[in-house]
């Protein structure tokens, strides 16, 4: 099977995109917690629910957001979580898709969490982070060490949409599926009762993208 190495560290959210602590190119690093200035306040109290229905749209070309990825709000409680993805530009190995099974914190920080992800190259990323450790959940890899992995179930190209569901059985683990078909089941939260869920975007080095000509865009609708 066709991989791509991840470089890896802390993601960060809050309750619109900000930048996320967290980079992709053909090495991999050890993880690094990494601070965000945009983050919520602490004295918020509850983080804001994305809506339904309609097309976010978010585009990014400024070479300053090169290396990072960017967070929606919140998007649970998770149970069924499903969306539409599309992205018209950008570096064809940009991921994007969910981030879910954290604490939603009013401060914007997680911790722990699982990632799913594609990209308009036709591969898609499966790992979690648990106490500062990245774990590969489609094949077993070295601790700290993430894949892409090609896969027939992603549409390829710029523009095509792909549909990402996250679903939460009665038994408190996790089942993904990209475009109707199962990629993993019986996946644990990395923390007890994880019930967060957002959409992420990457933007590339500034070697991958072509900024500001080309900017990164990407859109997702939950059904």
């Amino acid at each position: 099977m066709k991989k791509i190495a991840l470089v890896l560290s802390a993601l960060v959210m809050c309750a619109a995109l900000i930048s996320c602590a967290s980079k992709k190119e053909e090495t991999v690093e050890q993880p690094a917690e990494q601070s965000v200035e945009t983050a919520a306040p602490a004295e918020e109290t509850a983080v804001p629910v994305q809506q339904s229905g309609a097309w976010q749209e978010n585009s990014m070309s400024n070479t300053a957001q090169c290396g990072y990825f960017f967070t929606s709000r919140e998007l649970g409680p998770l149970g069924t979580v499903e969306a539409v993805f599309k992205k018209d530009s950008g570096y064809e190995h940009g991921g994007f898709g969910f981030a879910f099974g954290y604490e939603p914190a009013p401060d914007g920080y997680i911790k722990d969490f699982i990632r799913l992800d594609i990209t308009t190259s036709g591969h898609y990323a499966l790992y979690s982070l648990k106490g500062g450790v990245y774990t590969d959940l489609v094949e077993t890899q070295p601790a700290n060490e993430a894949y892409l992995y090609a896969s027939s179930a992603v549409k390829k190209g710029n523009g095509g949409e792909n549909t990402l569901k996250v679903e939460k059985k009665d038994d408190g683990t996790f089942t993904c599926y990209i475009n109707g078909q199962k990629i993993a089941e019986k996946l644990e939260a990395p923390v007890e009762g994880g019930s967060g869920i957002c959409a992420l975007f990457s933007v590339g080095s500034e070697s991958q993208e072509q900024f500001p000509d080309n900017p990164v865009k990407v859109s997702f609708k939950v059904k």
